[in-house]
């Protein structure tokens, strides 16, 4: 099966399926990355990973969700601004299209955290890395 090319507005599925980042926002897939422990960080960052030279703050995307750490192998690191950051996931599954605002759903779901930003039904839920950032379990001592 040939990979699709994703386009600038396309959205990249992360697995376990229901996530998704802008591929705009997306800067790189590392599969296994080596990631250096960080203490005292905070919860959910769970260290530092050398990224083309730079070293990059590593958050755990299942412990910033629901509190579990993620099973997952795959860093995608993402960009908020000038900020560069990695998420541990299971890995990437597909290519969406963005969806046209006319058919998203203005109301956040029910214990979903502020940075999932809104989707139509069955469609995957939107990371916004700069929201994300603003996560109390981003904070140190969290």
């Amino acid at each position: 099966m040939k990979a699709e090319k994703a386009q600038p507005g396309d959205l990249i599925e992360l697995t376990p399926g229901g996530r998704a980042l802008r591929q705009e926002d997306l800067v790189h897939i590392v599969n296994r990355p080596s990631v250096a422990p960080l203490e005292g960080a905070g919860d959910a960052w769970i260290g530092l990973a050398n990224l083309g030279g730079n070293l990059i703050p590593v958050a755990d995307l299942g412990l910033l969700e629901n509190g579990s750490p993620s099973s997952g192998t795959v860093m995608v690191a993402v960009t908020a601004g000038a900020c560069r950051f990695g998420l541990i996931c299971e890995g990437v599954s597909r290519t969406l299209p963005s969806p046209s605002p006319d058919v998203l759903n203005d109301d956040p779901m029910p214990g979903d955290p502020a940075w999932l930003l809104p989707s139509p039904p069955g469609e995957p839920r939107v990371i916004d890395p700069v929201l994300l950032l603003k996560d109390p379990g981003l904070r140190p001592g969290s």
